[in-house]
């Protein structure tokens, strides 16, 4: 992390199976948590099971029309592209870099919808999340994929080490 860097978000859009469904919308994606294995070594030590994550959940909040497309059962390709200006606090200089999160989801509720008057009205999508593969600047920084294993972290493939053994 650099100190000397702060970043904001100009702007962001949301595609479902490459369709255009939303802008501005504000996304929370997954935390990818392994799970660990406690082993006795001085004390205790949680060992990261690499693979093997609880669930992964992603959130989208849409203030405006309801996406339906969202919300239909099954699993579905969904795409946030969002650009962050990267300003350097030493110099003043400023960098616009181009992030892209594709996912494999599936749906987990059809939102409640707020009605207010004079307000554009609010969704919040829920979605269990299968396949998490993120870009920054056109450089996938990591992939993981809960059903087929897969795991590159800076283009170092770690969910194959694992298959080989299999």
């Amino acid at each position: 992390m650099n100190k000397n860097r702060n970043v904001a978000i100009l702007a962001d859009t949301w595609y479902i199976n490459h369709t255009l469904v939303g802008e501005d919308v504000t996304v929370t994606l997954p935390s990818i948590e392994w799970l660990t294995q406690s082993i006795k070594a001085g004390g205790n030590i949680d060992i990261p099971l690499y693979g093997l994550t609880d669930a992964l959940d992603t959130n989208v909040t849409n203030d405006g029309e309801f996406v339906a497309e969202a919300v239909k059962p099954g699993t579905q390709q969904h795409e946030f592209r969002w650009v962050k200006t990267v300003v350097n606090k030493t110099t003043g200089d400023t960098e616009e870099i181009g992030c892209k999160a594709f996912l494999k989801l599936q749906s987990k509720n059809i939102p409640e919808i707020g009605i207010e008057p004079q307000e554009a009205g609010e969704s919040s999508y829920d979605f269990s999340t299968l396949r998490y593969q993120l870009y920054e600047n056109g450089v996938e920084k990591f992939l993981y994929d809960k059903l087929t294993g897969d795991l590159r972290i800076n283009s170092k493939d770690y969910g194959n080490k694992l298959k080989q053994y299999l």
